[in-house]
């Protein structure tokens, strides 16, 4: 087939756009983003509920947004026919309603583009991804942020096409600054989506921990709650601590202004869905070091030079404090691992450039996908 001008490509792309904020929607929106910068408007299904709440109820609620997608994709089948469908997949029941696009897209002849959000079926198989990966076709592309999501998807699936591009592609370079080496450990940071699963009580165990050791170490949490019990157990935890502040949801300004102040990014992850968490991108590009549960990809992008990997199965609040006394007894190695943080980064992101750039030439324009 021959290669067309990138402004003929009709590109759909399906899945959540912020708000609300979570991975899986800014992933899609800078996506997007890159694709209009090579001159083509994608044309957008948002699949985005009114909240993050993952109950059956919050999951029944998505129901019509997503059958009103569906039947607006339909009405589009003339100028869909033989384009380009890049959408992204869930890593539970959400695979039920995206299950409907892939459907549609193959019976449209669209040249499909599959980037998976999440572990949660590569640690274990999944009957639902089984079906999922077979319904794509064998010509589909997958793409993954890691090697090691690549060979699961291989070994487990037999997916042929995958294609690994880690999220540090999606950051560039930031501007009108260089980001300091941090010389001394002084302050800790956590930032997600607040819930148990991403570790916001052993980040307050860790805290209670630096406390009883008597060192000097303050601490900063960012972010929306998920829900209210979890807001009710968490400021009724921080009330009896004077190193911790709580700053709410921060973006843009705010949000850079909470990595300028802090010094190692803690997070401890136990979410299933858990790939690289682009958290951890947005603190080594700033030359903060990790210390993280190694959930997903998270021990292909930091290492001990870098930072700590807590084993999943292990204690994670002993391996964490015994690492900050040793950055704090040892501030050359602390700043070692800071300058390690960033130069990780740029490889993390070196190492993906070139197949990104390489996959978003292939969306936009209609030549197979190599």
């Amino acid at each position: 087939m021959g290669r067309v001008s990138m402004a003929e490509a009709t590109v759909l792309l399906i899945g959540p756009l912020p708000p609300p904020i979570f991975g899986m929607a800014t992933t899609n929106e800078a996506v997007a983003a890159e694709i209009r910068r090579r001159g083509v408007e994608p044309i957008v299904i948002n699949l985005a509920g009114p909240t993050l709440e993952r109950t059956y109820f919050g999951r029944f609620r998505r129901l019509p947004v997503v059958l009103g997608g569906a039947v607006r994709m339909c009405k589009m089948m003339p100028r869909l026919w033989g384009g380009t469908l890049y959408m992204s997949v869930s890593g539970g029941f959400g695979q039920v309603y995206e299950l409907i696009y892939v459907l549609l897209g193959r019976l449209f002849k669209m040249r499909l583009y599959v980037r998976h959000c999440s572990f949660a079926y590569l640690d274990a198989p999944s009957r639902m991804m089984m079906l999922f990966t077979r319904m794509t076709g064998p010509a589909a592309v997958h793409i993954v942020q890691c090697s090691r999501m690549a060979t699961r998807l291989g070994d487990l699936y037999g997916v042929r096409h995958v294609l690994s591009i880690s999220n540090a592609v999606l950051y560039r370079e930031i501007q009108n600054s260089k980001p300091p080496v941090r010389a001394q450990l002084k302050t800790l940071g956590f930032i997600s989506n607040i819930c148990r699963e991403k570790g916001i009580f052993e980040f307050i165990d860790l805290i209670s921990s630096v406390v009883a050791d008597g060192l000097d170490v303050q601490a900063l949490i960012a972010g929306p709650f998920m829900d209210a019990d979890t807001e009710r157990e968490v400021r009724s935890r921080l009330a009896g601590f004077d190193n911790v502040r709580y700053l709410g949801a921060v973006y843009g300004d705010s949000k850079d202004e909470f990595f300028r102040a802090i010094d190692v990014l803690v997070f401890p992850t136990k979410y299933r869905d858990e790939t690289e968490a682009k958290v951890n991108h947005e603190a080594m590009r700033r030359n903060i070091p990790i210390i993280a549960h190694g959930r997903g990809c998270i021990p292909d992008i930091v290492d001990v030079e870098c930072g700590l990997v807590v084993d999943v199965g292990a204690e994670f609040v002993p391996a964490a404090i015994q690492k900050i006394r040793e950055w704090m007894g040892r501030p050359d190695l602390f700043c070692l691992a800071s300058e390690e943080a960033g130069r990780r980064f740029k490889k993390t992101q070196l190492e993906s450039n070139g197949r990104w750039r390489e996959l978003i030439d292939e969306v936009v324009s209609r030549r197979e996908a190599r």
